[in-house]
């Protein structure tokens, strides 16, 4: 059973600490436990309870409604909801809400929707990576805890695999030549699947090492496969040091190819002012490379 602040609850639900107080005292909403200083306490039940209530309140409903309402009418609703016809926050709620119980064929569904309502790509770049993004951010301040990251990471990796396998061409005409990478230590591959998913439906050749690559393993691909293009990055600064040497390593090998350096690295990649690494930000950074 998780364990939730009061500031925790808001932070997850989008709904602040003092409507929460006053939706408990007024309608009874929530009764939550108290710690031995007489602060508020929350368990899974109660985050489950209130992210569903959240989700009515900003789809329209009243919260005198909603408080009157059964706990099994209320989560049908919320199952019923169109995704399609509510905002980003909502959305994320929606998705937080299924996260919370480990529901795979709940977010499978909200995935698959997104999916059809914006395209593929616009539903990664708008949806998909800013929820996780909102996720990483609640892990962070405690919020949520590890395994609930990871749970919906599996889930969104084994999409964009899927998706690779659809665009990749019978005869790769090998215009273009990309090898992608993670640094030793660098787990976070989803930016870079979704690079790599970019880069085959507009008709390059990717070779695609993974997560955490060790330097020596990375120089030998190049050698022998002779990209005209590698693309890396990192999330985390604690890899920053070493992955500099290794771009200068890179700069330095008797091949010709472009560097192209993403996440925190980025940044790193203008400040190295060397003429073959460039940063790469977005999928619009990535595209200029392709035509």
């Amino acid at each position: 059973m998780g364990t939730y602040t009061l500031k925790q609850l808001g932070n997850i639900t989008g709904i602040n600490g003092d409507t929460i107080r006053v939706w408990e005292k007024r309608y009874g909403i929530l009764t939550p436990q108290r710690t031995s200083t007489n602060r508020r306490k929350y368990d899974d039940d109660d985050l489950r309870k209130l992210l569903n209530i959240s989700i009515l309140y900003k789809h329209g409903y009243k919260i005198s409604r909603i408080a009157a309402m059964k706990k099994k009418d209320i989560n049908g609703i919320v199952t019923s909801i169109d995704s399609s016809d509510v905002d980003f926050e909502l959305i994320i709620a929606l998705f937080i809400s299924a996260m919370n119980d480990f529901n795979e064929p709940v977010i499978n569904e909200l995935i698959t929707k997104t999916i059809q309502e914006k395209g593929f790509e616009n539903a990664f770049t708008n949806v998909l990576f800013p929820l996780l993004k909102k996720v990483g951010t609640l892990w962070s301040t405690g919020s949520l805890n590890v395994s609930t990251e990871h749970f919906l990471t599996a889930i969104i990796r084994r999409k964009l695999i899927v998706e690779i396998d659809k665009v990749m061409p019978q005869k790769i005409k090998r215009i273009k030549k990309f090898l992608l990478f993670l640094p030793e230590s660098e787990h976070h591959e989803l930016g870079l699947l979704f690079y790599s998913y970019i880069i085959i439906k507009n008709g390059h050749s990717v070779l695609y090492l993974g997560q955490s690559t060790p330097d020596d393993a990375v120089c030998e691909a190049i050698q022998k496969w002779n990209p005209g293009f590698v693309v890396t990055g990192i999330l985390s600064e604690l890899y920053l040091p070493g992955l500099q040497g290794l771009l200068k390593r890179l700069d330095r090998m008797p091949h010709e190819f472009i560097i192209l350096a993403g996440g925190r690295l980025a940044d790193v990649a203008v400040k190295l002012k060397h003429k073959n690494i460039y940063p790469l930000r977005t999928e619009k950074d990535l595209l200029q490379y392709l035509h």
